[in-house]
């Protein structure tokens, strides 16, 4: 039998059992080095998921060659709503959806698919960082990535005046652009490859 003096203090190393067994299943915060070295793959190793040549990237809603019907009533009001490049954009706190909807004369949005979708900085995808420069986005998915300086990209009516880093996904395309090719990446895009 336990001696009521011994009851409190047995209750106390209980509790700090309790919250040691359960602070040990949380992992501590990782330095960025060791973060980067975790999401580094194999050599040969395809860092993308089959899903990406889909034309789907998670956690967005909405992949490339959906249809828009329905988008603003399960997203809500985009920020803002403009034309860009023969078609309506959607712009979410999140992401940034390019297709190829058009206002009608009523000002009732005519559903078209999505062509392109925007990253901001600060988005995670596959292991990098939009806001990573192109040298550090390589190191993690690889070097097949295709670097198009801005001569290259005059004529391109999204990447004009900006680097730019692509990579093939099957019939898509996941692009970094920054404005200079050694400068943090401003945005990406995945799109329908050319």
């Amino acid at each position: 039998m336990i001696s009521p003096s011994a009851a409190p203090r047995r209750c106390w190393l209980v509790l700090l059992l309790l919250v040691l067994i359960i602070g040990g299943c949380t992992s501590p915060a990782e330095p960025a080095d060791s973060v980067n070295a975790e999401t580094e793959l194999p050599p040969g190793a395809d860092p993308f998921p089959a899903s990406a040549y889909e034309g789907k990237l998670e956690p967005f809603a909405y992949g490339l060659g959906d249809y828009t019907e329905g988008m603003l009533e399960e997203l809500g009001e985009p920020q803002a709503m403009d034309y860009l490049t023969g078609g309506l954009y959607f712009d979410y706190p999140e992401v940034v959806y390019f297709t190829d909807a058009q206002l009608r004369e009523d000002d009732s949005i005519a559903p078209g698919s999505v062509k392109r979708i925007g990253m901001r900085p600060g988005t995670e995808l596959f292991g990098v960082t939009v806001g990573d420069t192109f040298s550090e986005i390589r190191e993690i998915l690889g070097e097949q990535g295709t670097v198009r300086s801005m001569v290259e990209n005059a004529n391109d009516g999204y990447y004009e005046d900006q680097w730019t880093l692509h990579y093939t996904l099957g019939d898509y395309e996941l692009v970094f652009a920054a404005n200079a090719e050694d400068e943090a990446t401003i945005a990406a895009y995945y799109e329908v490859g050319a």
